[in-house]
């Protein structure tokens, strides 16, 4: 008889249900995933290989539902300034040393321009 992942996997959370009845599925991902679980290292090392595609199909299926992308998006969204943030300033810091290799007089105005970015778009 054979049995499909979706069957396994529901009579596996069935069990798990029912011996402990207060651990959900959040519960055991948050545990497997915690960097201080060395016991589940082997679990963490599948979960970000091949560049998360796993755990990005995860994340594409919670962004897909309304409820899961609301919920995710005001998650995401300081560290998604932050992200924006760094870029900017990288690639300010990148066209100041090519700016400054270009022109060299004006290296100083355009410093001060990064620093004020740096300033005004750090959320930090």
């Amino acid at each position: 008889m054979f049995l499909s992942n979706k069957h396994i996997f529901s009579n596996v959370l069935n069990i798990v249900r029912v011996l402990l009845p207060t651990v959900s599925l959040l519960d055991a991902l948050l545990m497997v995933t915690s960097p201080t679980s060395s016991e589940f290292s082997r679990h963490q090392t599948k979960i970000y290989k091949g560049g998360g595609l796993k755990l990005r199909q995860v994340l594409d299926t919670i962004m897909s539902d309304e409820e899961g992308s609301g919920i995710l998006v005001d998650w995401m969204r300081p560290y998604t300034l932050w992200q924006v943030c760094d870029t900017m300033k990288d690639e300010m810091e990148a066209l100041g040393k090519d700016f400054l290799y270009e022109h060299p007089r004006n290296h100083t105005h355009l410093h001060q321009r990064v620093d004020h970015g740096e300033e005004c778009w750090n959320p930090c």
